[in-house]
C-alpha cells in the first residue's frame, strides 16, 4: 500500500454541451411568452427552489471551505515567514495543509457532482467490475489519511466478486463511505471492509470504531436533503451532500444502502450492487 498519496476524487461522465447563452436565453424568452399562466407559475416555482438551492449552496461553501482554506492560508504565511530547523515539525505542518487541502477538494468535487446530478448532466455507463481491485484502489487513494491516524484497515473479501455497475459512480460510493469511516475513527482505531454475496448481488461492509450514532439522527443523514437548512444543521452538511450523492448513485445503479449503528459501538454502512446486468440498465 502507498502512503503518499491525497484522496483523488473522480470525475464522472459530464454530457453537458455549452449552448450560445445569448441566442439560447433569447428563445427561452420567446418560447415561455406563448405559455399559459398556469404553466408559467410552475417556471416560476421551480426558478424560485432554484434560487434558494444556489443560496444554500454559497452557504455550505462558506461555511465547509472556511476552516481548510484558513488552515492552509494560516501555515502557508508561517512557512514564508519563519524558518523550521525542525524536520519533525516541518513533516507534521506540511501534513495538516495536505490534509486541509484534501478537504477542500473533496468538498468541491462533491459539490460539482451535486450539480452535475441535479442538471442531469451524469451518463451511467455499467460494466462488470472487481470488487476486490476497486476496494483496493480506494484504500490506497485514502492511505495518506489512514497512516496519519494510525488506523488498521482490515479487508476480509469472501471471493473474488464482481459487481455490474458504472465505475466512476462505485468509486464515488465507496470512497465517500470510507472517507466517513476514517474520518469518525479515532487514532490508533479500526475500520474494517467485507464483501459477501446475497440474492445475486454483492454486499460491501464497511465499517468504523467510531462514536457512532442515535438511529433517529442515521436515518435523518441518510434521507434528508442536504441543502434544506431545516433538516440539517450546518455542521452536519458535509457528511449530509456525501451520503445523499451516494444514495443518488447507488439508485442510479439499482444499488442499496443502509446503516447499523448505536452510540459507543460504531457504525456500519452496508453497501449493494446488482452482479450482472439488470433491466435498469437495458
Amino acid at each position: 500500500m502507498h502512503h503518499n498519496k491525497q484522496p483523488a476524487i473522480g470525475m464522472l461522465h459530464d454530457t453537458h454541451q455549452h449552448p450560445n447563452t445569448f441566442t439560447g436565453a433569447l428563445r427561452a424568452e420567446e418560447e415561455q411568452m406563448d405559455l399559459p399562466p398556469s404553466v408559467l407559475k410552475k417556471i416560476a416555482e421551480k426558478q424560485r427552489k432554484i434560487n434558494e438551492t444556489r443560496d444554500r449552496l454559497f452557504s455550505v461553501i462558506a461555511h465547509d471551505l472556511r476552516g481548510p482554506v484558513g488552515n492552509v492560508h494560516n501555515g502557508l504565511m508561517y512557512l514564508s515567514t519563519n524558518s523550521l530547523p525542525d524536520e519533525n515539525k516541518r513533516i507534521e505542518l506540511i501534513r495538516e495543509l495536505t490534509d486541509s487541502s484534501g478537504q477542500v477538494l473533496e468538498l468541491l468535487e462533491n459539490l460539482l457532482n451535486w450539480s452535475k446530478l441535479h442538471k442531469d448532466f451524469i451518463r451511467i455507463q455499467p460494466q462488470e467490475l472487481d470488487v476486490s481491485e476497486e476496494i483496493d484502489k480506494c484504500i490506497s487513494l485514502l492511505s495518506y489519511s489512514v497512516k496519519q491516524k494510525s488506523i488498521d484497515v482490515r479487508i476480509r473479501n469472501e471471493k473474488r466478486l464482481k459487481a455490474f455497475a458504472d465505475k466512476a459512480s462505485f468509486e464515488l460510493v465507496i470512497r465517500n463511505i470510507m472517507s466517513n469511516a476514517i474520518k469518525y475513527t479515532p487514532e490508533k482505531g479500526q475500520v474494517s471492509v467485507s464483501t459477501t454475496e446475497m440474492n445475486d448481488r454483492v454486499v460491501i461492509s464497511i465499517r468504523d470504531s467510531g462514536p457512532g450514532m442515535k438511529k433517529e439522527y442515521a436515518d435523518l443523514i441518510l434521507h434528508a436533503d442536504p441543502l434544506d437548512s431545516t433538516q440539517l444543521s450546518d455542521r452536519d452538511i458535509g457528511s449530509g451532500i456525501g451520503l445523499y450523492l451516494c444514495q443518488e448513485f447507488l439508485k442510479m445503479n439499482a444499488g442499496d444502502l443502509w446503516v447499523r449503528t448505536k452510540p459507543g459501538s460504531g457504525s456500519m454502512f452496508h453497501l449493494s450492487f446488482p452482479m450482472k446486468k439488470m433491466e435498469e440498465f437495458s
